[in-house]
């Protein structure tokens, strides 16, 4: 069962039995918005008390702004709820952080919208709910949510006066608690880290991640090139990691850990910044040991970072990819189909050079994407009259 028909079942239920519920939050704009949400999240009446009757196996969680447990729902998917016991349904969504986050379906379909996030939703429109002073003082976090959110949805921006009470507001972000701010961290790094970076600094946010070196003002070259080839979010932070300055001596592994980041997904991104890099190893033994024990996942995101990186190919750097080729059973030099070595054979000799070294750079960069689909794409970024012409 989706969460969405989890949810609304689960809002049923609760209806019946005299507490009415609901349907809220990001679930509301990804459907309105013709996006598939990945959650379902509640608001009901019904007091604390109650909810814990109901349902024995229910976690409270500790969230700012109200009372809110993690409801089991159908086939064990579990549901965030927020009890606006003793307010109203429409006091929680007007304290929600945006305009385009306070809305509400109820289980027959019926749109609950009283801070107008719908007439947002259609502008593109981040807007804070109410005076956005006094929710960025309910919840400092909001301040980074509102970049994430604008990173996340496209062709949304902040409004002028949203922007206006981010900078104006003093409360230093560092100081909230790290799991909540690497967090959104996190999300971020799934959306489009190069516009979140932008409006960090837009935003004036200062220092909101004191656990790592000051984040750019804007993504560098190696973060945009890796966001352009992969989603993968351990990829992504890799390439922002790596792109940050030194810190001496480096920041420990219990630094990343304190950012809340996935447990599984931050053991792959502590192996993947392990792993050797050209310049730094020699290919010797010790150099590649970590390579052998690595998981397949990780050498192909480590390909794929090798790929991206400025550096000119060095003997060093193509023994150890290589080695990682090796690791994973796939050859060092594909075989071209006939229709790509027409294309190669149109370009002069020193171009047909490079874009076979390159693209078989790049050949095995992520699960799911073949030799020739990089090697055209190599061809069309360096001659793309030729090539177009031909297809």
């Amino acid at each position: 069962m989706d969460p969405i028909r989890s949810a609304l079942e689960l809002a049923r239920t609760l209806s019946r039995l005299g507490h009415p519920a609901v349907l809220v939050g990001g679930a509301v704009r990804d459907l309105l918005l013709g996006r598939t949400p990945h959650d379902g999240d509640l608001a009901t009446a019904a007091p604390p008390e109650a909810l814990e009757a109901l349902f024995p196996s229910l976690r409270r969680l500790d969230r700012p702004g109200g009372t809110t447990f993690l409801l089991p729902g159908p086939e064990g998917l579990f549901h965030e709820t927020v009890s606006t016991f003793p307010g109203t349904l429409q006091d929680d969504l007007a304290r929600r952080d945006l305009t385009v986050n306070a809305l509400a379906l109820d289980p027959r379909g019926l749109l609950l919208d009283p801070t107008g996030g719908r007439e947002d939703l259609l502008a593109g429109r981040l807007r804070f709910t109410g005076e956005g002073a006094d929710r960025l003082r309910e919840d400092p976090l909001r301040a980074l949510r509102l970049a994430r959110f604008a990173a996340q949805l496209p062709g949304f921006a902040p409004t002028s006066d949203a922007v206006r009470c981010c900078r104006d507001f003093p409360f230093p972000l560092g100081t909230l608690p790290p799991g909540r701010r690497g967090g959104e961290l996190w999300r971020a790094l799934g959306t489009d880290p190069a516009r979140f970076l932008r409006w960090v600094r837009l935003l004036a946010l200062r220092d909101p991640f004191p656990e790592l070196p000051p984040l750019p003002a804007s993504a560098p070259p190696f973060l945009r090139r890796t966001c352009a080839r992969t989603s993968d979010p351990v990829a992504r932070a890799a390439a922002l990691l790596e792109t940050l300055p030194p810190r001496d001596p480096p920041a420990p592994a219990e630094t990343l850990l304190s950012l809340g980041w996935p447990r599984g997904a931050l053991r792959d991104l502590l192996t993947l910044l392990s792993l050797p890099r050209d310049g730094e190893n020699p290919d010797t033994p010790a150099a590649r040991r970590p390579l052998r024990q690595a998981s397949p996942e990780n050498l192909r995101r480590w390909l794929l970072l090798d790929s991206l990186r400025d550096a000119a190919p060095s003997p060093n750097r193509r023994a150890l990819r290589e080695a990682a080729l090796r690791r994973l059973a796939l050859p060092s030099r594909p075989s071209l189909s006939p229709e790509l070595v027409r294309l190669l054979e149109l370009l002069p000799p020193p171009l047909r050079k490079g874009a076979v070294e390159t693209a078989e750079d790049r050949a095995f960069l992520e699960p799911g994407m073949g030799f020739e689909e990089a090697l055209v794409h190599q061809l069309r970024a360096l001659s793309p009259p030729r090539v177009d012409a031909m297809e």
